[in-house]
């Protein structure tokens, strides 16, 4: 029987662990809501799979719509203190006349 030599040096130093998994122990049996999560995620992608082309493409449209809607909402402040002139002046938003001009 032929051996075969060792092509990396070994290792003289001893590694140290990174994780928690010591003071940590993982559950032995899963809980309710990973198993209703489990279910709704199987659900949810037979229902996708069985949708057409066209109707797959308006859902993905409708979430990226609704993803940017929020993210506008989400940081309005901010882009409204974007909006200011570079003197740090609000520009006041125009009033309406109703005698028109004078």
């Amino acid at each position: 029987m032929t051996t075969s030599k060792r092509t990396t040096p070994k290792r003289t130093t001893t590694r140290r662990r990174t994780s928690t998994t010591a003071t940590r122990r993982r559950r032995k049996t899963p809980t309710v809501a990973a198993g209703v999560g489990t279910a709704v995620g199987t659900l949810v992608v037979a229902a996708l799979l069985k949708l057409s082309w066209p109707a797959r493409i308006g859902l993905v449209v409708a979430v990226l719509v609704l993803a940017v809607g929020y993210l506008l909402w989400r940081n309005r402040t901010e882009i409204r203190a974007g909006a200011t002139d570079p003197t740090g002046e609000t520009t006041p938003a125009p009033t309406h006349d109703p005698e028109g001009p004078t």
